[in-house]
């Protein structure tokens, strides 16, 4: 188990991230930091051992937000549009 972020890139730009406490079903993340693994209602995975990081490199398809930003401003819901909890974007970045 990795309590701290791998060290990654030089510099200061990647993000590394956990998602932590995913509940999983039929194989698509419903919702992240489920209290309990009672409140899922498909897998459930603790992830606190598990780091990620986004690599946004899709030529035409740069992130405003950097290469190695959380989300991508692109792929958030509109507004008034339903989304899960692990797909909602801050309204700024």
């Amino acid at each position: 188990m990795r309590a701290d972020a791998p060290e990654g890139f030089v510099g200061p730009n990647d993000v590394w991230h956990q998602h932590t406490n995913l509940c999983i079903v039929n194989g698509w993340v419903d919702r992240e930091e489920v209290a309990t693994r009672d409140d899922c209602a498909g897998q459930f995975l603790a992830g606190a051992d598990l780091w990620m990081l986004h690599a946004w490199v899709v030529p035409g398809h740069e992130n405003r937000w950097g290469p190695f930003a959380t989300l991508h401003p692109a792929l958030c819901p509109g507004p008034g549009e339903a989304a899960p909890d692990i797909g909602r974007c801050p309204t700024a970045g």
